[in-house]
């Protein structure tokens, strides 16, 4: 993944406001998170064309199902902007995009559409990436009292998601469905155990900043 900086480039003025910090490692670049709006979508296509989890986990690349990681990035990618009431972040270290998520929230309810993170260089995963920006996802949730989240995880993809999104605070409430799900309450808790453990400051008054350089030449 080739990623540098575009300057002065008008058609592809690529802004947003910076969301949360996570610097739960003290040897290492924080974590950012950013909030991305509809206006993004071709912006956030070029970041997406330019992730090739084939090149970045070369080791990784046989083991089963690994092309779902792919497919999923890809697929958020090209979900962006086709319905309403999306909420979109994206996750930052080092200036380099390493997580991205899609969501829709409608009727104090909160449905997962895609979440997926990737190494910002090759074999350089970024220690707590899910962790920040999941984290991040129930800040939003919780700062705007939605009752519910639910999400269907990937079961045959190449990592245990169902794992993950159980430390998360969701789980399977209905035997006879695929859905995971969590209540306000649960989701407050989760959210202020996660600040606590990784050190999570929310941005206040953000203002625009660039992302020019996010963006693939």
């Amino acid at each position: 993944m080739n990623i540098s900086p575009v300057k002065q480039n008008k058609n592809t003025a690529f802004t947003a406001r910076k969301f949360a910090i996570v610097k739960s490692i003290a040897d290492t670049a924080p974590i950012e998170i950013y909030r991305i709006g509809k206006k993004d979508k071709e912006a956030l296509n070029r970041i997406v064309d330019g992730i090739d989890m084939s090149k970045l986990l070369p080791s990784k690349r046989n083991t089963k199902n690994f092309s779902i990681w792919q497919e999923l990035i890809q697929f958020m990618g090209d979900f962006i902007g086709t319905t309403n009431r999306q909420r979109v972040l994206l996750a930052v270290q080092d200036e380099k995009p390493c997580g991205l998520l899609v969501s829709i929230c409608k009727k104090k309810h909160c449905d997962l559409v895609g979440f997926a993170t990737w190494p910002i260089g090759v074999d350089k995963k970024v220690k707590n990436a899910g962790r920040a920006l999941f984290t991040a996802f129930l800040d939003m949730v919780t700062a705007k009292k939605y009752k519910t989240l639910k999400l269907e995880p990937i079961l045959q993809g190449p990592t245990d998601t169902v794992g993950f999104y159980k430390k998360m605070g969701l789980d399977f409430h209905d035997p006879n469905l695929s859905i995971m799900s969590a209540a306000r309450k649960t989701i407050a808790d989760t959210y202020a155990r996660q600040t606590k453990e990784l050190n999570y400051l929310k941005v206040k008054n953000p203002t625009d900043e660039s992302l020019n350089y996010l963006i693939t030449t």
